[in-house]
């Protein structure tokens, strides 16, 4: 079937799912704002942003559209915003969307998108909540991803699972998220905290061995090719000029401030690492927050 889409504009609906959004806007009156919006569309679906942001000004400076698609064009601006990753624009011309829209929910996903960006996670899941679901499957579950991609983002594993078992389908607009999300709420799960004391006294054995053991694999041979290069010098000094001699330490310093910063260093690492490895997953996470909406819309 085909829904209409504010004023003078429809949308294939027969896949009963957010394909929706995406499909070919088709003109219902043949009026030249109609026809500008579809064209619009096209240019935006092909990342044609300049001519997309020209066309968009000039049909907002037309007192001739109609009310209903005047939510178009502030959807399309936002849009337009959003894949130019201009997301303070973007939500303002989403918020500006009717709330009795057929554009209002793909307004919704894009706002929460550009809120999580703007690093207002509590908005972002807030409006995500407001997100009306009633009597569409689809967008039911593509309201639990994300819901299950905030669960991962705030480490809540017990609300990951309640809401993966929620799934009705196995939709294959938002199929390949849904198993990369698995993918890093068990990466998540079995990774295991290090203890920043034995990394310090790994590397006091060693120079590099507490980073290794933190989780920098490559940096225990560059720990040593710096440390070593001083001890072999120091050591031959204690030897020949005596403890006391100037030259020892002097010699001695300098292989201490190295290898007393290795150890410190590798005790930093434990902490470094962890937040690496969680950051890399949350960009991940928020990657593929995002991979749907161009999917779908």
């Amino acid at each position: 079937m085909s829904q209409v889409l504010d004023s003078g504009m429809v949308i294939n609906d027969s896949m009963g799912s957010l394909d929706s959004v995406k499909s070919e806007v088709i003109t219902v009156e043949q009026d030249p704002t109609s026809k500008e919006l579809a064209f619009i569309h096209y240019l935006v679906s092909n990342e044609l942003y300049g001519d997309a942001q020209y066309s968009l000004n000039a049909l907002e400076q037309d007192s001739s559209i109609l009310e209903g698609q005047k939510d178009s064009i502030e959807y399309f601006q936002g849009w337009l915003s959003y894949y130019q990753r201009d997301f303070d624009n973007s939500l303002n011309h989403f918020n500006q969307i009717d709330k009795q829209s057929e554009l209002l929910v793909a307004s919704q996903f894009f706002s929460v998108m550009c809120l999580l960006e703007l690093g207002d996670n509590v908005g972002a899941e807030g409006l995500l909540n407001e997100i009306s679901s009633k009597d569409r499957p689809d967008i039911a579950e593509l309201k639990i991803l994300y819901q299950s991609g905030f669960a991962l983002l705030k480490r809540d594993y017990a609300a990951y699972d309640s809401l993966v078992a929620l799934y009705k389908t196995n939709n294959y607009l938002i199929a390949a998220e849904r198993t990369g999300f698995d993918q890093y709420a068990n990466d998540l799960r079995v990774y295991k905290d290090k203890s920043p004391l034995v990394a310090g006294l790994l590397s006091a054995l060693v120079p590099g061995l507490g980073k290794y053991y933190a989780g920098y694999k490559g940096h225990p041979f560059g720990a040593l090719a710096i440390t070593l290069p001083f001890a072999a010098p120091a050591i031959e000094l204690a030897i020949l000029a005596g403890l006391t001699s100037p030259l020892f330490i002097a010699s001695g310093a300098l292989f201490g401030l190295f290898y007393f910063g290795n150890i410190w260093g590798s005790a930093l690492s434990v902490k470094t690492h962890k937040s690496d490895y969680y950051g890399e997953i949350d960009y991940n996470i928020v990657i593929d927050l995002h991979v749907p909406l161009r999917r779908v819309f």
